[in-house]
């Protein structure tokens, strides 16, 4: 299975993107077609796919970090490789989640747009954090930017609490609790990483 996913990865990120973009061309007719309620109801789904799918793009630098191999060696070797259209995913789940559930009920109704409560003042501040790394997820971006991508590509260890932060405020749920551990275990193997490194050699 990982020989047949590195070998047609070209083909697989081609149907990936088609799949977004599938994905938009629904959302779009769904702004014609569909009721309110289909709009709020999709929108938290979108929102959890959203949520779980961030767990996922953690996991592989959480792997690499805690230096995890054995079996689970080809599920980090395959997360990797297709980390950058996750996280794609991710910015586009997001932001039909935000659409979905906020802004068209609210757009429909006439009510103001710009009155959040501190639930989606989180939310609209994840989104807004992601936004960079999404325009910076691709080949162009990862050989000029430098070290600058990896800045940049850093956010998602402060977007991480603050999307906690966005479940939590609304329902200390299953999703509030998993959001926790995976921050949680993001920050320890920062600090679990740097605690491997080699102290630097004093100036001759």
């Amino acid at each position: 299975m990982q020989r047949w996913l590195i070998e047609h990865k070209t083909s697989i990120i081609r149907f990936w993107y088609g799949a977004l973009i599938a994905w938009f061309l629904f959302f779009l007719l769904s702004t014609q077609l569909a009721s309110i309620q289909f709009w709020v109801w999709i929108g938290k789904k979108v929102g959890t796919v959203a949520l779980i799918t961030f767990w996922i793009v953690l996991i592989p630098g959480m792997m690499k970090r805690f230096q995890i191999t054995g079996w689970l060696l080809p599920v980090r070797t395959v997360l990797m490789l297709y980390r950058r259209q996750i996280g794609v995913t991710v910015y586009v789940l997001a932001t039909t989640h935000y659409w979905w559930s906020r802004m068209l009920p609210l757009l429909s109704v006439g009510a103001d747009i710009f009155t959040f409560r501190t639930f989606e003042i989180m939310g609209v501040t994840a989104i807004t954090l992601l936004t960079p790394l999404f325009l910076t997820s691709n080949d162009w971006s990862l050989k000029h930017l430098g070290k600058w991508w990896n800045r940049i590509h850093s956010l998602v260890y402060i977007v991480i609490w603050i999307l906690f932060l966005h479940v939590a405020l609304q329902d200390l749920s299953w999703k509030a609790f998993v959001t926790l551990i995976v921050a949680a275990f993001e920050l320890f193997s920062l600090i679990w990483a740097k605690a491997q490194q080699p102290p630097p050699k004093p100036a001759a």
